[in-house]
């Protein structure tokens, strides 16, 4: 037998999960300033709620199974579903909602760049709240974290599919306005004489094609309408806030059809990949029952962990080294105290020369190493190395909280 894991499952190995419980901290901070309650909605869901979002054919592209009573279940594929179902069936929370979730989810699909078949994300999502500003303050709260996570060079397009559907029928004489939107969707996956065969074989003709093409792609220069103000007037919130990175851009138009309004993404500079994606879709909260709007986002985490330059956040860690008779059992106990001043601490657990166990604190990612002999143990003086500079010097243990705690 092969200990191998399934096509486009897999472990995540320490350093990287860190790094996204490090993600997971800030988004949490974001959360708890911009007043969005976290939660964890249900890992496996019925299937006939999955399919409201998108339709039988989601059996497809989901992990879609039944259980021993024969009942149709799958795996979340979002986070939206789960807390939209929550919020429509708990009539009596008061609007507006708003909600958070920091979880896994899986997609039987193609695996890709930064992109498994099981997968992480962040998500947040308002629910009751008017749509100009509930858009503001979803991508105000998504600049806000990204900055935060050092991100740099990134773009965030906003536009409205109602403003495309708009012009798809009364510039363009389209009648079904969503199979064209799926088309420009693939765009930066496909390039653009793909997409005018796609629009031909739907019954467009190439000139009409391309002129739709160089609208949304190049001139963006589109008659004046209701939504082509409120895009307006969303650009201004959101360049007062500071929201730099923002400009219109009506390429956008998500592919998921519950979209039906101002939706936005966050790409790296010079890239089609989105690393951040939301929209307007009250729509879907009608079909699960409720009636009121509803705006969200949601980024990938792998995804995000491409585009960071990340930094250890705690370069505190201390990695104890007993010597000259001190036994690991002398190091557990001042590797206890060090961990009651919040300061991280290990010590070996197995026996290995003096120049190994420091190869090890390395490879490990320790800053310090403390050296611990019968010495230190008799006058609570500790001999501590920065293996990052290579100076050493001794401290008590009240120093070396007073030094590692700042």
């Amino acid at each position: 037998m092969k200990l191998t894991t399934p096509r486009g499952i897999r472990d995540i190995p320490p350093d990287e999960y860190e790094a996204m419980l490090e993600i997971f901290d800030a988004f949490r901070e974001k959360c708890r300033l911009y007043g969005f309650r976290l939660m964890e909605p249900a890992t496996i869901e019925k299937f006939e709620v999955l399919a409201l979002k998108s339709g039988e054919e989601i059996e497809k592209e989901i992990y879609a199974f039944r259980d021993k009573a024969n009942r149709r279940l799958g795996l979340r594929f979002d986070l939206t579903v789960g807390l939209t179902r929550y919020v429509v069936s708990n009539p009596q929370l008061q609007k507006p909602v708003k909600l958070a979730a920091y979880s896994v989810q899986w997609r039987y699909d193609e695996p890709q760049r930064g992109r498994y078949r099981s997968f992480y994300s962040w998500d947040i999502e308002i629910y009751g709240g008017e749509q100009i500003l509930s858009a503001a303050e979803t991508i105000i709260f998504t600049d806000d974290l990204l900055s935060s996570l050092g991100l740099k060079n990134y773009s965030t397009k906003i536009s409205d599919r109602r403003l495309v559907e708009r012009v798809l029928r009364e510039v363009f004489h389209i009648d079904d306005p969503l199979p064209i939107m799926r088309i420009l969707d693939k765009w930066g996956k496909k390039d653009e004489d793909e997409l005018v065969k796609l629009m031909i074989e739907l019954g467009v003709s190439e000139e009409i094609a391309r002129d739709i093409i160089h609208t949304f792609f190049y001139s963006q220069e589109v008659p004046e309408s209701e939504e082509k103000n409120e895009l307006s007037q969303l650009l201004d919130i959101l360049r007062d806030a500071g929201v730099d990175s923002a400009e219109i851009d009506l390429s956008i138009v998500r592919g998921l059809d519950y979209y039906d309004g101002i939706v936005f993404e966050v790409r790296p500079s010079n890239e089609t990949l989105a690393l951040v994606g939301g929209g307007n879709y009250s729509a879907l909260v009608k079909t699960f029952g409720g009636n009121f709007n509803a705006f969200g986002a949601a980024g990938g985490v792998e995804r995000l962990l491409m585009y960071i330059n990340r930094e250890s956040i705690d370069t505190r860690r201390i990695y104890i080294i007993p010597i000259g008779g001190a036994t690991p059992r002398d190091a557990l106990l001042v590797a206890k105290k060090l961990r009651g001043l919040g300061i991280p601490t290990d010590y070996p657990l197995t026996t290995r020369g003096l120049s190994k166990t420091i190869k090890y604190a390395e490879k490990q990612g320790y800053r310090y190493v403390l050296f611990l002999g019968p010495q230190e143990l008799r006058e609570g003086i500790y001999t501590l190395k920065d293996l990052a500079t290579g100076e050493q010097d001794k401290y008590s243990i009240e120093e070396l909280a007073e030094i590692l705690t700042q």
